[in-house]
C-alpha cells in the first residue's frame, strides 16, 4: 500500500495541486486588489481546482499524495478567502471540488473526447462497489462550465468549496 508511492509523485502532486495555486494567486494578487479600487468597485476572484478527493477519508486507487494535497489546496483555499477578505485587499476565493468527470485520470483518455472514451458500464459498477447509488454518469464540461460562471459572478460566494459530483460524496456516510 504505502510502497506504491514514491516521493516524486508526492512532492510533484503537492506542487501542481496546493503550492501553484497559492503562488499564482500571490503573483496576481496586485492586480486582483486593484479591482476594488476601479470605479465599478468589483471584487477579485480566485477559484481553485479542489477535488471530493481532497475532503474523503479514504483513497481511492491508494492516492494518498492526490487526496492529500486536494486536501491541502481546500485547506489554502480558506485561508486565502480569510486573509484577502480585507477591504483594502477584497478578493473573493472559493474553490470547486469535482467528482468523477471524464479527464486522463478518469478515462485513461488523452485526447478531447474523453466523454465518448468511457465504459459506462465499467464506472457503474465501480460506483455500486463503493455502494455509490446516486452517480450514473460523468459529469459534462458544461457543468462545470456553469458551476465557474456563478463562482466568478457572485459576489455573495465567498470561502466556500463547492461540490459538484452527482451526488458522489451524499453516499459515503462517515467518509468526510
Amino acid at each position: 500500500m504505502f510502497e506504491e508511492e514514491i516521493e516524486d509523485t508526492w512532492q510533484q502532486s503537492f506542487l501542481t495541486n496546493s503550492t501553484s495555486p497559492y503562488f499564482v494567486t500571490a503573483a496576481f494578487l496586485p492586480l486582483l486588489a486593484k479591482a476594488v479600487s476601479s470605479p465599478a468597485k468589483q471584487v477579485g476572484t480566485v477559484i481553485n481546482n479542489a477535488s471530493v478527493s481532497g475532503l474523503l477519508r479514504m483513497t481511492q486507487n491508494s492516492q494518498y499524495s492526490y487526496n492529500a494535497s486536494k486536501a491541502a489546496a481546500i485547506h489554502v483555499t480558506r485561508q486565502m478567502a480569510v486573509d484577502l477578505s480585507h477591504e483594502n485587499i477584497n478578493v473573493r476565493v472559493n474553490a470547486l471540488a469535482l467528482g468523477y468527470f471524464p479527464s486522463e485520470m478518469t478515462t485513461g483518455a488523452s485526447n478531447d473526447d474523453n466523454q465518448s472514451n468511457y465504459d459506462i458500464e465499467g464506472f457503474r459498477a465501480f460506483m455500486q462497489s463503493m455502494g455509490v447509488k446516486t452517480v450514473k454518469r460523468m459529469g459534462s464540461p458544461q457543468e462545470i462550465a456553469s458551476v465557474i460562471l456563478t463562482l466568478a459572478t457572485n459576489e455573495f460566494i465567498w470561502g466556500t468549496v463547492t461540490i459538484l459530483d452527482g451526488g458522489f460524496t451524499l453516499n459515503l456516510p462517515g467518509n468526510m
